[in-house]
């Protein structure tokens, strides 16, 4: 074998593992494709895991709107090798126009574990972008037959104009959003009965109480649904958060 045909199978070979090295790094720790991960508790069973809130694009819906909105992989991803391996994803919503938009959306498989009792929290970052825009932010527990009688909302962002509740459609008290934008805020919800309690933990500042309240689920079993969504058009501008730290803690 000639020596330049030799130089060109090592430069061949070189290139096959720089890019074999180069995938590996991608998918290291909590990987740029990975599903983000939803911390689950059964206190009782004194066991816990992780189970995946998989990335769901092919969902849409109008929930009393003018305006059909479209999931979007790329609108609920970990922007960055540091995010990915803290498993803090970003939750988008793009108004496209009056009647369009687009949104992220992931949902956990079904499990017993998502039912009764217990303690629900997220840790999230509410950009000030939210409060100029028409984009809603749901962190829930749901059935698989969605209905708003069986849903319950750890937090609904921005679901009426520049407020986020916390409980079940309709029942859940209010909080404005100048106090929890612009900062990472953690909401820890404890579910007794048909009773929960929200409260919301500010860095640096004075936790706030949205009292006691009404809520309901599905006493069987539950998905948890992560999601953007549209409110009736009012305006133009696209918005954002960043969501981490999601678990359910059944007593």
């Amino acid at each position: 074998m000639k020596s330049n045909q030799i130089a060109l199978l090592l430069l061949l070979f070189a290139n096959a593992c720089s890019q074999a090295n180069d995938d590996s790094s991608t998918i290291s720790g909590a990987g740029r494709n990975a599903n983000f991960k939803i911390k689950i508790k059964n206190a009782a069973a004194n066991s816990s895991y992780s189970i995946s809130c998989i990335n769901n694009s092919n969902a849409s819906n109008t929930y009393r709107t003018d305006t059909n909105t479209n999931s979007r992989a790329d609108l609920f991803k970990c922007e960055d090798e540091k995010a990915c391996n803290s498993n803090t994803y970003s939750l988008k919503f793009d108004r496209i126009d009056k009647e369009h938009a687009s949104s992220g959306r992931c949902e956990s498989a079904e499990t017993p574990t998502l039912s009764g009792d217990g303690t629900f929290s997220a840790t999230m970052y509410i950009h000030s972008n939210v409060q100029e825009s028409d984009g809603v932010f749901t962190i829930a527990m749901e059935p698989e037959a969605f209905n708003t009688k069986e849903e319950l909302d750890l937090i609904v962002v921005n679901v009426s104009e520049g407020v986020a509740k916390s409980g079940s459609p309709s029942k859940a008290p209010s909080v404005s959003l100048k106090s929890l934008s612009g900062r990472w805020i953690k909401v820890i919800m404890n579910k007794n009965g048909h009773r929960c309690t929200t409260r919301i933990e500010r860095k640096g500042e004075s936790s706030l109480s949205l009292g006691e309240n009404y809520c309901n689920s599905n006493p069987k079993q539950n998905k948890i649904v992560i999601n953007s969504r549209a409110r009736a058009f009012s305006s133009m501008k696209s918005s954002s958060i960043e969501v981490a730290n999601v678990s359910w803690t059944k007593r």
